[in-house]
């Protein structure tokens, strides 16, 4: 898998549902499309939630929570392999 996808559907969470999420609103909870056909509910970082949009190319990211590494996902702004686009993958 590259980790190139494109966002298939997605909502802007705008209203935090307990006080612990309030610092998040608003964000982006997306469902994408990996290029290789697979689909995943993922979060959208990086981009304004008010630019995302269906058909929108996105890259895989990686963001520690605890102690566990969630995939997350970035507008993707340059070529894949480009030396740019791999500087922001965390592994």
């Amino acid at each position: 898998m590259n980790g190139d996808a494109t966002v298939y559907s997605y909502t802007v969470v705008r209203r935090a549902l307990i006080p612990e999420l309030r610092a998040l609103v608003p964000y982006v909870l997306a469902l994408v499309e990996l290029d290789e056909g697979v689909r995943v509910m993922t979060v959208i970082r990086g981009a304004d939630p008010d630019e995302v949009a269906i058909g929108m190319a996105v890259r895989v990211s990686f963001e520690r929570v605890g102690q566990t590494t969630l995939p997350i996902f970035r507008p993707r702004t340059s070529r894949p392999g480009a030396p740019e686009a791999r500087a922001g993958a965390e592994a």
